[in-house]
């Protein structure tokens, strides 16, 4: 009995050696690295004094960040995704009728994501789609022709689309294309009319395109 026990126990081992191999292969985990750029589509209601201004628009000027991404395959072909990027920096700047007041402020915010995305299998490259939420958290308002600048902190939609391209079973690169719905408010008073409050329904609806290389566990 005793040399029939061994052989079981070296068998045991041998064959968890073997499944522990294999796990390792195929983590769900993976990571993703690149680089953000962000583009508004803005649009924007104005008041001043509690009163709409006729033909005042809003630009949010762009900007580039660095963001992370970590996912969990569910299954091979369908994954949860968490997003996160370095704080960037954005102008408000003021456009038709309200343009001569030039640079209204300037927002720092921190954007996360969670989204779900479906892949497709070509061979050579790996489409997905999906959707999810994000939360753009506001970091710091700095005044500008608006005084005492305060934006919120919001949740919104995004739709995602994106195309992974694996070098081997471990890395790869990637391309992902995202546009966010988001609504805020923003609020202050202006100078230039006397200190009338100044408040704005803001739909800054950015588009995101980010670039970089991709890691499984």
């Amino acid at each position: 009995m005793k040399p029939l026990n061994i052989r079981k126990l070296t068998c045991l081992a041998v064959l968890c050696g073997i499944t522990g191999g294999v796990s390792a292969q195929e983590s769900p985990w993976f990571v993703r690295a690149g680089v953000a750029s962000i583009q508004y589509q803005s649009d924007a209601d104005i008041t001043v004094g509690g009163g709409p201004v006729p033909g005042a628009a809003l630009n949010l000027s762009d900007s580039t960040t660095l963001a992370a991404e970590i996912g969990y395959w569910l299954t091979p072909s369908a994954a949860l995704r968490a997003t996160v990027g370095i704080p960037p920096k954005t102008r408000i700047e003021g456009r038709g009728t309200v343009a001569p007041l030039g640079q209204l402020g300037e927002v720092k915010y921190a954007p996360a994501m969670l989204t779900g995305t479906y892949s497709f299998d070509l061979g050579a490259i790996k489409p997905y789609i999906g959707g999810g939420i994000a939360y753009i958290h506001v970091l710091e308002s700095k005044d500008g022709a608006v005084a005492g600048l305060d934006v919120k902190s919001r949740f919104g939609g995004v739709l995602q689309v994106g195309v992974d391209i694996p070098i081997d079973k471990s890395w790869g690169l990637f391309v992902d294309f995202r546009k966010l719905y988001w609504k805020t408010k923003a609020t202050g008073t202006a100078p230039a009319f006397g200190g009338a409050p100044v408040k704005a329904d803001l739909k800054p609806s950015p588009f995101v395109v980010m670039a970089g290389v991709s890691k499984r566990f």
